[in-house]
């Protein structure tokens, strides 16, 4: 009882922190039609501070379960000393790159999130996701890269770049916001409030 109410104030509080970033124009919103979300995890040992993330994204998969289907694949992060040269930084991102690539199917639309991407906000973003539906592009893949970022292949391979903004995010509460802003895209593009 205790726990489910945490979690549910946890929502809320998430919803609130992903609105104030999306008005303080440091990032755009994201979102919609996902049947695949692709990630990069690391396998150290989970943290307790994670469980509330690892919650709140719980929460919006359930909910996203009646708009689309749902699959987050998890890639594990190549071991890496903790500093490295700029070319042992690519040839981990080369791995990684080429275990993230093999889980994409060849007909999906992939975004890769990417610092420099471009920013929507969620209404144009499910624009977007409407017209890629419309085309006959409704198998869409989100990629997240592990801490050192996405390979070259990984970026040649996606269809689009997007961003949050410049901020730099945990990797779990980055697919926590990623998982709330393709709930609120269903949302909107369903005609159902949201929280603006």
């Amino acid at each position: 009882m205790m726990e489910s109410k945490l979690s549910s104030q946890f929502i809320e509080n998430v919803t609130v922190i992903v609105e104030q970033i999306v008005k303080s124009g440091n990032t755009k919103d994201i979102g919609k039609l996902i049947n695949s979300l692709v990630s990069t995890m690391s396998t150290a040992k989970e943290k307790k501070k994670e469980k509330h993330l690892k919650q709140g994204i719980a929460e919006y998969t359930k909910r996203l379960g009646s708009y689309c289907k749902l699959q987050i694949i998890e890639v594990n992060d190549e071991k890496a000393p903790e500093t490295l040269s700029e070319k042992e930084m690519e040839m981990v991102k080369d791995k990684e790159g080429e275990c993230i690539l093999a889980k994409v199917a060849d007909q999906s639309y992939v975004f890769a999130l990417a610092i420099n991407g471009k920013q929507y906000d969620s209404v144009d973003f499910s624009k977007k996701i409407d017209q890629l539906g419309i085309t006959g592009k409704s198998d869409i893949t989100f990629i997240i890269g592990g801490s050192l970022g996405l390979s070259k292949a990984v970026l040649q391979r996606a269809n689009e770049e997007i961003s949050f903004g410049k901020l730099t995010f945990p990797h779990q509460l980055m697919r926590l916001v990623l998982v709330e802003q393709v709930y609120r895209a269903f949302r909107i593009m369903k005609g159902e409030p949201y929280h603006k």
